[in-house]
């Protein structure tokens, strides 16, 4: 059994100190060694009890019943990343929670510098997602300095330090893969722009959101602060060069239902049985991305829907 996430990236994390980077095998960023700790402390274990708390933080905070909770932690993809004790969903849920929840308290700029800074330990996935709390805080710009001055303290100081930088370091391994990293990497990607090239990756995504939303709006479906803040990761993990399916899971979170849980089933049974799964990922994951969004829909229409459908049709 291949050993799991936290022993892969974390058992030896910290024990070359500034010279991490010297393993080839080494490919977080260089601000992980401080906003990793966390993740370091809890083990592989403890990663996979805290996941399943983020996701039930999450169907608390979006008053969602027992079985909407239920069928994302059922769910085919939640449970490989639990099986490997992925840090994604405390990297990409648990940050866009804590943004949430930590809005007009005492500790909103340290919270929101926190949840940025988190969410830069996957940037692959997390870049539009970023920029868009960055956007709709933008009324209050100026209440945004602070946070981002904690960024910038916890991720710029270590990466410059080091000969070469930390950071350049940290790309050379990422542009020239451990033989491991390659392998691995070539049969877990469900990136679209890894798999077509980019443009035709681009082109795509905006076709089959467009037919999504046509779809829904025919249906009668709405289209909510759920499938806004899943299709930002699910697109920024399709055109960046390497997404891991773990990381897919986290997308899912936010637009849970038994469809979906069904599909991502039906999609993995028949495709391991009818066709190589391993050639065909990243399509397949763009498949059940789609109909996950279709099936979703919030337990308060009124709380959710009209704003983000607004948006996305004025866009």
């Amino acid at each position: 059994m291949s050993p799991v996430d936290w022993d892969l990236n974390l058992e030896n994390f910290w024990a070359a100190g500034l010279n991490l980077y010297a393993d080839a095998k080494v490919v977080y960023p260089p601000w992980g060694l401080i906003l990793m700790v966390p993740y370091y402390l809890m083990r592989a274990e403890g990663a996979r009890m805290f996941s399943v708390l983020v996701i039930g933080w999450l169907s608390y905070r979006r008053s969602w019943s027992l079985s909407k909770f239920l069928a994302i932690i059922l769910s085919p993809f939640f449970l490989v990343t639990m099986a490997k004790s992925n840090m994604d969903i405390l990297v990409l849920v648990f940050p866009i929670i804590l943004w949430e929840t930590i809005q007009g308290t005492r500790w909103q700029t340290v919270g929101r510098g926190l949840a940025l800074s988190l969410l830069l330990l996957k940037p692959q996935g997390a870049v539009l997602i970023w920029l868009y709390l960055i956007w709709t805080s933008r009324e209050d710009w100026r209440e945004l300095v602070k946070p981002l001055l904690i960024v910038a303290l916890l991720i710029i100081p270590i990466s410059i330090i080091g000969s070469p930088p930390l950071i350049l370091q940290w790309i050379n391994n990422l542009v020239n893969p451990a033989p491991q990293n390659a392998v691995y990497w070539s049969i877990n990607n469900i990136s679209l722009s890894g798999y077509l090239s980019s443009l035709t990756a681009m082109m795509v995504l905006i076709v089959s959101f467009a037919l999504l939303l046509g779809l829904m709006r025919r249906t009668g479906k709405h289209w909510s602060k759920g499938h806004t803040i899943a299709s930002l990761l699910l697109i920024s993990m399709f055109i960046s060069p390497y997404t891991s399916q773990q990381s897919f899971s986290s997308a899912l979170a936010f637009i849970p239902s038994w469809g979906s849980f069904f599909t991502q089933s039906i999609v993995l049974i028949g495709s391991f049985r009818l066709i190589d799964y391993w050639d065909f990922i990243p399509l397949l994951i763009l498949l059940i991305g789609l109909s996950s969004l279709y099936f979703y829909q919030p337990t308060d229409k009124n709380k959710e829907q009209q704003s983000h459908l607004a948006q996305v049709e004025t866009n």
